[in-house]
């Protein structure tokens, strides 16, 4: 996992309940993190350094609009560089919806449906937009489809 603007990443150690520090490599604008996961586990990781949640220049603008949204929500990207991809999360990261996305700019209607067929329950989730340049995610309080 690569994470933007982070000097650092430590990870809890639950059995000793203490942070210690992550193994990472440097990428371009922060580090990148190997975290080797099972099915069903999780890893707690603490960001140190000048980490920041604002997107950078060098990834794609994305809103989505209303926020919290009920029956359909509108998914605007802008400066999409090469060939993009925006997909939609669930809040244990589960990928529920995803679209390519052309560059220059696009725009979706998102109205809880799954890939794989069916309705998504209401919750959080999570609106991801990556391009050849890098990730913008922002939250989406989905409280349900109209249907």
């Amino acid at each position: 996992m690569t994470v933007p603007n982070a000097g650092a990443v430590d990870a809890l150690d639950l059995a000793l309940n203490q942070w210690n520090a992550a193994a990472t490599a440097p990428a371009p604008a922060g580090v990148t993190v190997d975290v080797p996961l099972g099915a069903g586990e999780f890893a707690l990781l603490r960001l140190r350094g000048a980490w920041s949640a604002t997107p950078s220049a060098s990834s794609p603008r994305l809103a989505a609009s209303p926020n919290p949204a009920a029956g359909e929500v509108a998914l605007v990207l802008g400066d999409v560089r090469g060939q993009g991809r925006v997909e939609i999360l669930d809040a244990g990261g589960r990928r529920v919806w995803s679209r390519a996305v052309a560059p220059g700019s696009a725009a979706f209607r998102w109205r809880g449906e799954r890939d794989t067929g069916g309705v998504t329950r209401p919750g959080l989730y999570f609106v991801r937009a990556q391009d050849a340049r890098g990730v913008t995610v922002t939250r989406l309080s989905w409280l349900g489809s109209a249907r």
